[in-house]
């Protein structure tokens, strides 16, 4: 049997560079000094743009994985965003 790896693409909307969502509500009981905040509601955008989102409905969900993987000690948003696509796709696809 062969396993297909899917190929995952986190975009990047011109506003994302200059400023990023707030994350800060879905830290839960994870301390995050500035930086990483700002580097995960950089992570929180990519992934909303690259699923298509327009409101912030799913943000919560997303935040989630984000937050998850930033525990694990990950801070690179695109490894972020890949993650937590990764994760969204596996749920709603389920391989």
């Amino acid at each position: 049997m062969m396993l297909q790896r899917k190929i995952v693409f986190c975009q990047i909307s011109a506003a994302t560079s200059e400023a990023s969502m707030s994350i800060t509500p879905y830290l839960g009981d994870f301390d995050a000094n500035p930086e990483t905040k700002r580097v995960l509601g950089v992570a929180l955008e990519m992934t909303r743009v690259s699923l298509g989102l327009a409101d912030d409905f799913a943000d919560g969900i997303i935040a989630k994985r984000i937050v998850d993987h930033a525990k694990a000690g990950e801070r690179d948003p695109d490894l972020l965003c890949q993650g937590a696509l990764e994760e969204l796709r596996g749920h709603l696809y389920g391989d």
